[in-house]
C-alpha cells in the first residue's frame, strides 16, 4: 500500500486546545500512553526524529485550500508541502493533531505513524453556539523519502453545543434558571492490542456523548417540557452515542472502515 504510507526523509513528528464544555473524554493514542508532539514555533514536532508539522494556507490552489508543511526541527524554513483534500471556509479551520499513533513493528527511526488533522467548525446561535470537530487520519513512515498518505479516515471527534431553552420569565422559573441545553461529544483512538491487520493495524475508536440537564434532547422543544427538578441538574450519558467500534483498513478502498455502522449521532456532532 505504497500510496497509503507516508514517507519522510526528515525523520519524524504533533491538540487541540480543549474546547469549552467539551465532553469529558481525554485524547489517548498509541499502544500504551499517548505520543505527544512538542510545540515549537507554531509547529508540532517529533524531537527524536527532527521533524515538524503545521497546517498552512496553500494559495496556489485557492483561498480555502490548505496544505501540510513538513520542516526540520532546527530550520522552520526548510519546508516540504503536502496538499490536503479538505480546506477551510468562513467558520471552519484546520489544525494539526498534536499526537501520533505509533504502529507496531520496525525500529523507532523507521516506524510508521498515524497522524491527524483536526477540522474545527464554530457556529454562533442566538443565545448559544456550537463548536464541533472531526479528525482526518493519514499515515507517515519515518526514515523514507515520500509524502503524506491520502486521507485514511474522517471521524467525528469533539463537540460542545449550547442551545437556548428559556424565552421568558415563566420558562426560566420552570427550568430553575438553567436556560441552556448543553450537548457534548468526545472520542479517543488507539491501536488495537490484538490487531490482525496485515498492512495497517486495527484501531479502536471510542466515543462518549452527554446532555445537560438530564431531560435535554436536541430535537425536542425543551421550553415546553415538564418543570426541572434539582435531580435533573446533572449530565445524562447517551449510551447509544457512547459506543466503541473497531476500525479496519480496507486495501480495496485504501481507507479505515468500522466493523459495524455507527449510530446516528448528528444531534451531538452537527452544529
Amino acid at each position: 500500500m505504497a500510496a497509503a504510507v507516508v514517507a519522510l526523509a526528515l525523520a519524524a513528528t504533533p491538540i487541540q486546545a480543549a474546547a469549552a464544555n467539551q465532553a469529558p473524554v481525554v485524547d489517548k493514542v498509541g499502544t500504551g500512553q499517548p505520543v505527544a508532539l512538542m510545540a515549537s514555533q507554531g509547529r508540532h514536532c517529533f524531537p527524536e526524529f527532527k521533524a515538524c508539522f503545521a497546517v498552512v494556507p496553500d494559495p496556489e490552489r485557492g483561498e480555502q485550500a490548505m496544505r501540510l508543511a513538513i520542516s526540520d526541527l532546527a530550520d522552520p524554513a526548510d519546508l516540504k508541502h503536502e496538499p490536503l483534500a479538505y480546506g477551510i471556509d468562513h467558520d471552519r479551520t484546520l489544525e494539526f493533531w498534536p499526537y501520533a499513533l505509533p504502529l507496531p513493528g520496525g525500529a523507532p527511526a523507521l516506524r510508521t505513524w498515524v497522524i491527524g488533522v483536526i477540522e474545527r467548525r464554530r457556529v454562533a446561535y442566538s443565545g448559544g453556539g456550537a463548536e464541533v470537530s472531526r479528525l482526518h487520519l493519514h499515515t507517515l513512515a519515518v526514515g523514507h523519502v515520500g509524502s503524506v498518505s491520502p486521507e485514511l479516515a474522517n471521524l467525528p471527534w469533539h463537540s460542545a453545543l449550547s442551545i437556548r431553552a428559556c424565552f421568558n420569565a415563566e420558562q426560566a422559573r420552570r427550568r430553575l434558571d438553567v436556560c441552556q441545553d448543553q450537548y457534548t461529544f468526545g472520542a479517543t483512538l488507539q491501536v488495537a492490542a490484538d490487531s490482525s491487520g496485515d498492512q495497517l493495524p486495527d484501531l479502536i475508536y471510542r466515543t462518549q456523548a452527554t446532555a445537560f440537564p438530564q431531560t435535554a434532547r436536541r430535537w425536542e422543544d425543551s421550553s415546553t417540557g415538564r418543570p426541572l427538578t434539582q435531580a435533573d441538574l446533572s449530565h445524562w450519558t447517551d449510551f447509544e452515542c457512547s459506543y466503541q467500534r473497531r476500525l479496519r483498513y480496507n486495501p480495496a478502498t485504501e481507507r479505515y472502515e468500522m466493523d459495524r455502522p455507527a449510530p446516528d449521532c448528528r444531534s451531538y456532532t452537527d452544529p
